[in-house]
């Protein structure tokens, strides 16, 4: 009796060792699964929007690149995360107001993706062009730089505080990324992708540039920020730092800037593979009598 029951606790020992083992390695494959997981890296060109510039005549673009990954949890939505590092550049729509600035900023942002086809395994079954849409919510870092015209460096604009703010205004601020692409089928484990996305962000600051008007510039103890704040110039080209401006419209405080990311991706899909039936055809099954 006693051997029967210690044969019994050997099997079942045995049977839950053997279960918890199956199910650290279906945990561990989980991500690779059916496919599920995907890895993205991409190279384009970014625009500014704002203040200085509101229309695509006087976009400067200038390059960005970036890594994601991709969760796809049901046939037609995925989770998606993306970081990218990009760059700012804007001359003045307005001549006469003179303004510019330039910067590097990093971005980072979680969302959702929603493909216009269902995903398949089968990489036949998939289709050629796949289009899709995005909506996230991240932050951005962004520190504006604009040129001295007396000395033609340029200098960390924040700092100054060129609108006669109390306190340098925070050098990050929320976004809300959204857009669309297009995705290529090039191979079970590799797509092509071309995406186009604008963010909203909550801040006017991208630029140096809110107003709505031009601080006195008796209040500026350096004489960079009195040169940074006020910039513009009279019709025969020189520089004028005049009384007859202070009072007037600097930006507009009533719209948030924003900026536009164009990017050419590859995507790569861990565990992908090209799927072929392998069993036989019943009507080939060869015939015993």
């Amino acid at each position: 009796m006693r051997s029967q029951l210690f044969l019994t606790s050997i099997l079942i020992i045995f049977s839950l060792t053997t279960s918890n083992a199956q199910y650290k390695r279906s945990k561990s494959k989980k991500f690779t699964k059916h496919e599920k997981l995907q890895y993205t890296a991409g190279l384009g060109l970014g625009s500014y929007y704002g203040d200085l510039c509101d229309g695509f005549d006087c976009m400067q673009f200038r390059p960005n690149f970036g890594i994601g990954a991709i969760y796809r949890f049901l046939p037609n939505i995925s989770a998606r995360a993306d970081i990218a590092y990009f760059r700012l550049y804007s001359e003045d729509v307005h001549t006469v107001r003179n303004l510019n600035f330039r910067s590097w900023n990093l971005e980072a942002s979680v969302g959702l993706q929603y493909d216009l086809y269902s995903y398949s395994r089968h990489f036949r079954k998939r289709k050629k062009i796949q289009p899709y849409g995005f909506a996230s919510i991240g932050a951005a870092y962004y520190s504006p730089k604009g040129e001295d015209p007396l000395t033609g460096e340029w200098v960390d604009l924040r700092k100054l505080r060129t609108e006669g703010q109390a306190t340098p205004y925070t050098p990050i601020t929320i976004i809300v990324p959204y857009g669309g692409g297009i995705r290529y089928k090039f191979k079970p484990k590799y797509d092509f992708i071309f995406e186009l996305g604008y963010r909203m962000t909550f801040t006017d600051y991208l630029d140096d540039v809110s107003g709505p008007k031009y601080a006195d510039l008796n209040t500026f103890v350096d004489p960079v920020a009195a040169r940074m704040s006020l910039k513009t110039t009279d019709v025969s080209g020189s520089t004028s730092y005049g009384e007859s401006y202070q009072g007037q419209l600097r930006g507009n405080n009533k719209d948030n800037d924003g900026y536009f990311i164009f990017q050419f991706k590859v995507r790569y899909v861990v565990g992908a593979k090209n799927l072929t039936f392998k069993g036989k055809h019943p009507l080939l099954k060869p015939h015993h009598k």
